[in-house]
């Protein structure tokens, strides 16, 4: 979800870009540019979970997640305040949750 953050209030990342220029230049009424997040709806597997989420994540989310090893391991790394999505914390409490009793089944001895 969750650099750009799987998305914030409304699904979108805040603003990463310093403030645009006029466009266009020779216009003497000058029109501000406004710059659009690169978002993209994918669905993204979770091994966790077992199953594919479908979010609608931008461009340099994806890179993020793809730096931290995958879904799965971007979710339990982020704090929940960097997600800025309901979807988000909802989806890293699962993980963590699924995570958890993974732990505790591997835990048990077998007699």
């Amino acid at each position: 979800m969750v650099g750009g953050g799987v998305g914030c209030e409304g699904g979108q990342p805040p603003a990463r870009h310093p403030t645009p220029p006029s466009s266009p230049l020779s216009s003497p009424r000058s029109s501000r540019r406004t710059w659009k997040p690169n978002a993209q709806t994918k669905a993204l597997f979770s091994a966790t979970l077992g199953a594919s989420v479908r979010l609608r994540v931008t461009a340099s989310a994806l890179r993020d997640i793809d730096r931290a090893g995958g879904l799965d391991a971007y979710l339990l790394a982020a704090p929940p305040a960097a997600l800025n999505s309901d979807i988000g914390e909802v989806l890293q409490a699962a993980v963590r949750a699924a995570k958890r009793r993974g732990g505790e089944e591997e835990g048990k001895e077998v007699e």
